[in-house]
């Protein structure tokens, strides 16, 4: 018996069904004895683990080192430095025409404190070292204190030399006079000097303290003992 066209692609159609029913349950059986694993522990352990990328922290910028600023301090150069030198050339400068004495000059100062000595070569007695000692104030204090700003005070001191009863000689101070800043700010200097012109008496008044040698304070008059008092102990 002969078939038809139809006939075959029928014949064709069943075997390619049945082998595709066959293949699809050789999977199924595979996948059964087969069945998928897990991976190996240490597969995952050679896995890297993702590290966080650190936040970088913000430096803090240093502040600058501020320069110091310089103190300004008197020197030798200063014409207004309170110096041993400075101080003997402003009183031979302001002496002019005054009734003083600065013979062996010397000059002392411990901070703002200056002492100022003069030993006169050549003194007539004890009212000329009482003369003497109320000019070489007027001229020290106005030479020294207001121009130097560190000065406080100027003592004056006239010292004369003594023979005492046993025939010992000394210098020692005759006549002192101090004067501080305080006191000097309220002189009118033209104005004092022609009190002491009329009477040295009255720079020891102005003054802030004197101190007056015994043998000296005998010699004055009556008149200038009341006046004075008593001495102030410069």
């Amino acid at each position: 018996m002969r078939l038809t066209p139809q006939g075959w692609i029928g014949i064709v159609a069943v075997v390619l069904v049945g082998l595709l029913i066959q293949i699809s349950e050789l999977f199924v059986f595979s996948a059964a004895i087969h069945p998928s694993k897990p991976p190996h522990p240490a597969a995952a352990a050679a896995r890297p683990t993702p590290t966080t990328t650190p936040t970088p922290t913000a430096r803090p910028t240093a502040a600058p080192t501020p320069t110091p600023t310089p103190v300004s301090t008197a020197t030798a150069d200063d014409p207004r430095a309170l110096t041993v030198e400075h101080v003997r050339g402003s009183i031979h400068d302001n002496q002019g025409d005054a009734v003083a004495n600065f013979d062996h000059l010397n000059v002392l100062i411990d901070n703002g404190s200056v002492r100022v000595e003069a030993t006169p070569d050549n003194l007539s007695g004890e009212e000329q070292t009482f003369t003497l000692g109320a000019w070489d104030a007027w001229v020290a204090s106005r030479a020294i204190l207001g121009f130097y700003p560190a000065a406080q005070s100027v003592t004056i001191a006239v010292r004369v030399s003594i023979t005492d009863v046993n025939g010992q000689k000394s210098v020692d101070d005759g006549v002192r006079v101090t004067v501080t800043a305080a006191t000097a700010q309220g002189y009118d200097y033209s104005g004092l000097q022609g009190r002491i012109i009329n009477d040295s008496t009255n720079m020891y008044l102005a003054a802030t303290g004197f101190d007056i040698a015994g043998y000296i304070w005998k010699r004055l008059n009556d008149g200038q003992r009341q006046k004075l008092g008593a001495p102030v102990k410069a």
